[in-house]
């Protein structure tokens, strides 16, 4: 007899059913570089788990949450930063050029998904979290038709920025 899948746990608290995952998957998390006595900026491989609430991260698909980013107040595109220039891969990382950070209200996430097409999975994700967003708080409670993706927009924007 098998056991069910494992979920992460904290998916099993209330507040956490109400929301539906958006996206999931594994990519790597750049440190944040606030330790105790060292001051890392390192790449670690998390599994990450999109909700319309909040960034998860998790030490692997069925490992302990490591932290989470809230992400109720993302209300604009202009939070998510496509191949940050100051984030460059450089070195013998493990972590992908494919980079993304995003910005809140509280604190800021560097990502690294594992090929382009994931990083654009990823960003249509955000986006739609961040649409969401700005419709429950400028209570709309209808879905109302959506405006088009600023995804291709912000591609163009970047691709112009280091061309």
């Amino acid at each position: 007899m098998h056991s069910p899948a494992r979920r992460p746990p904290c998916l099993l608290s209330p507040g956490a059913r109400s929301s539906s995952i958006v996206k999931a998957g594994t990519a790597f998390k750049k440190g944040s570089g606030a330790g105790f006595l060292v001051h890392r900026h390192n790449w670690k491989p998390r599994y990450l788990v999109l909700t319309l609430n909040a960034l998860l991260y998790y030490t692997h698909q069925d490992g302990r949450l490591k932290g989470s980013v809230d992400l109720t107040d993302v209300l604009d595109a202009a939070a998510l930063e496509i191949m940050p220039h100051d984030c460059v891969k450089t070195g013998h990382s493990a972590a992908s050029e494919w980079r993304l950070r995003i910005t809140t209200p509280t604190r800021q996430f560097v990502m690294a998904a594992a090929c382009e097409r994931d990083m654009h999975e990823w960003i249509e994700a955000f986006l739609d979290v961040f649409r969401a967003n700005e419709r429950r708080q400028s209570g709309a409670a209808s879905m109302a038709p959506q405006e088009p993706s600023r995804h291709r927009e912000l591609i163009c924007e970047h691709r112009e920025a280091i061309a």
